[in-house]
């Protein structure tokens, strides 16, 4: 017996819903069963491909399947591959999308120590999720600017603590408007006091 197009709809949803939300939203339906079918380290590897602009899906599917432990390299073919910098000069998607991949670990290690009975699975899921972009990027611009040797200047450690200063303050007052926000935090383990 033949499977009628609303029945085959209805399954093919139901493997995009399956989908880690990393990938859900960015597959299209006819390739939901493919990729649901993908162990989770091949799941991983199609959403960091895709994150660094990956054009190709139904090939870097098909590679998975027969290589799970493919490497961006293999996925990514060197035509697919977007170059660090737009004319402009500024960083392009992909290359912010690996500093942003850097910064997962020291992330999941803040939030971590946020909620401490996180378990450490959740924590790198939670890391990972597009919500948390800004403040990964945020962690890796702090990182290297730690690191880097004009920051060994008095004008710079100033001026750093100023910034430090008034988004504090700016913070303060987002948080002293929402009560959800001030509760949240006592529960927490961020150290925060009224």
């Amino acid at each position: 017996m033949t499977e009628n197009y609303p029945a085959k709809r209805v399954r093919m949803q139901k493997a995009l819903d399956s989908l880690p939300a990393n990938l859900r939203n960015r597959i299209s339906l006819r390739n939901a069963k493919a990729v649901a079918d993908l162990s989770p380290v091949a799941q991983d590897a199609l959403a960091q491909s895709l994150d660094r602009g990956l054009k190709r899906l139904a090939q870097a599917v098909q590679l998975l399947n027969q290589n799970p432990n493919a490497s961006l390299d293999e996925l990514l073919p060197a035509g697919n591959k977007p170059a660090q910098f737009e004319d402009n000069g500024r960083l392009t998607a992909s290359a912010v999308s690996a500093i942003d991949t850097a910064a997962i670990p020291a992330l999941t290690a803040l939030i971590q120590s946020c909620y401490p009975d996180m378990p450490r699975l959740a924590a790198e899921a939670l890391a990972s999720a597009p919500a948390m972009e800004g403040l990964r990027s945020v962690l890796q611009v702090h990182e290297s600017l730690f690191v880097s040797q004009p920051f060994r200047s008095d004008f710079v450690v100033v001026t750093f603590w100023g910034f430090l200063r008034q988004t504090q303050e700016r913070l303060n007052q987002i948080i002293s408007q929402t009560p959800a926000y001030q509760q949240t935090l006592r529960q927490s383990g961020a150290g925060w006091q009224d």
